[in-house]
């Protein structure tokens, strides 16, 4: 990937070339949607979990306005708030996240996919590891070109590596703001810190907003 570094606004993102969706049908907008991706057996994790191969979930609007934000966000895994209501983001770091999105002028029910790299709740929400990580991409990967998001948002590193072809031994701390063009999505990645990064440091309101969102 090519990167740059720079700042976006939410003009910028609206602005921004993306790829067209027709032909691309989102079954249920507003809610956990399924897209048309594989399947996964492949390892044992999707067994010890409610809510297993947890699908995407799409905004209402941003799957048909061209004028949409279009905004992919792509977290870590499901946690058990996640894992027991069958939808992303609806823990303590998902009402975080909607925050520093609606204080950047972003609605999530509106403008956004959310989704992870791992996409099952591992055991204990720990990092399964890189292995797993490698299981789910297909995955991830055919909900993101299927959606065709202007911008892609990884939280946290281990998003960072499902996206964006960078070291593993990279802190996020050295290329969160950064912003990647991407090849196989057509369109730009950036690093961010993950909420529960915040959550565990007690870190300040307005930080929080620009560190989860470093184009607002």
């Amino acid at each position: 990937m090519d990167k740059q570094s720079f700042i976006f606004t939410t003009a910028d993102l609206q602005a921004s070339g993306a790829s067209s969706r027709e032909n691309i049908e989102f079954n249920h907008p507003g809610r956990s949607s399924k897209l048309p991706v594989r399947s996964c057996s492949e390892c044992q994790i999707a067994k010890q979990c409610n809510s297993p191969r947890m699908d995407p979930y799409i905004g209402q609007h941003s799957t048909s306005t061209s004028t949409s934000t279009r905004l992919a966000i792509v977290g870590m895994c499901p946690g058990r708030t996640e894992d027991q209501k069958g939808r992303q983001f609806i823990g303590r770091s998902g009402d975080l996240l909607g925050k520093a999105l609606r204080a950047a002028g972003v609605s999530r029910d509106n403008d956004c996919m959310l989704t992870n790299a791992v996409q099952c709740r591992p055991p204990e929400d720990k990092w399964p590891g890189n292995k797993v990580a490698a299981l789910c991409k297909p995955r991830l990967v055919q909900q993101l070109q299927a959606f065709k998001p202007k911008m892609i948002i990884c939280l946290g590193e281990h998003a960072v590596h499902s996206i964006i072809d960078l070291p593993k031994t990279l802190a996020i701390g050295t290329v969160r703001g950064t912003v990647f063009a991407s090849q196989k999505f057509g369109c730009y990645a950036i690093p961010a810190y993950h909420p529960a990064y915040f959550l565990r440091n007690s870190i300040a309101d307005d930080t929080v907003l620009l560190g989860i969102l470093p184009w607002r």
